[in-house]
């Protein structure tokens, strides 16, 4: 009975121990950051890489630069002064209103 405790409590931390190490893994990415909206992409529609282009969203009008980031593929308005950045919530407008 002793053995067959024993043998329970080994395989029951050998397999925290795996799944922990499976969660440490998949923390190992950075974290992905939300996709542009979609008024972002209609901006650039008919555009080229490195037009200007401007956008309306609820918190108001994002200037920006048509660019292809290298997560996607096809052109999106990037804003100027993006969310996060010095300009962004907490440091700023986050564009122009």
């Amino acid at each position: 009975m002793k053995h067959r405790t024993l043998f329970a409590s080994l395989i029951l931390c050998s397999t925290l121990t795996a799944l922990v190490g499976a969660v440490a893994a998949d923390n190992d990415e950075p974290p992905r950051r939300p996709a542009p909206p979609q008024e972002a992409f209609d901006a650039c529609k008919s555009a080229k890489a490195g037009d200007a282009c401007s956008f309306t969203t609820p918190r108001g009008t994002i200037d920006g630069t048509c660019r292809t980031p290298p997560d996607l593929d096809r052109l999106v308005c990037v804003p100027k002064h993006p969310p996060g950045g010095p300009d962004g919530p907490g440091g700023g407008s986050g564009g122009s209103r």
